[in-house]
């Protein structure tokens, strides 16, 4: 694995995490970047390439496109010697800048998120991450806030070096 460096001047990427009452744990991230809406758009639905640039991915590949335009998409992650594979239904709204995935199948008991994209000026885009994840057994608050809002950085910061890569 690689380490890059924000560009100069960006800040850090500040993650809320919270344990909602629904179970699991639910993270959010908001952060402004000096990057093109439309090349930010591509690397985040380029769900082929993900191996390539998105971390713990192995796998992911899209498996049909329903009749509404909506993704299933296998997407396979390496946490540890393990490999867990899932099954998730994206919607895409492009002209919204929004990006919506929920669990179709796998072994977590829910796996959530979204992509927000807002833009403030010419190459500067505000981009919001959020994921809902309860893996369906009891772990710690604390190890389930690390966890998830631990990657959240650089799941963002890898698909911003994606879109800047176009």
């Amino acid at each position: 694995m690689f380490k890059r460096k924000r560009g100069q001047g960006e800040p850090k990427i500040e993650v809320q995490t919270e344990l909602p009452p629904e179970g699991g744990t639910r993270a959010r991230a908001v952060v402004v970047r000096r990057v093109s809406r439309s090349a930010f758009w591509r690397a985040i639905t380029d769900y082929a390439g993900y191996p390539e640039f998105m971390p713990s991915t192995v796998e992911c590949r899209v498996l049909e496109t329903e009749a509404d335009g909506a993704l299933r998409v296998l997407q396979a992650i390496k946490v540890g010697p393990k490999k867990l594979s899932y099954t998730i239904r994206i919607v895409l709204d492009e002209e919204a800048g929004r990006v919506d995935w929920t669990l179709v199948e796998g072994k977590f008991k829910r796996l959530d998120g979204t992509w927000i994209l807002r833009e403030l000026g010419p190459e500067e885009l505000e981009i919001t991450y959020v994921n809902h994840v309860d893996v369906g057994y009891a772990i710690p608050g604390w190890a389930s806030k690390q966890l998830i809002g631990g990657t959240m950085p650089q799941v963002v910061e890898r698909a911003v070096e994606r879109a800047r890569s176009y």
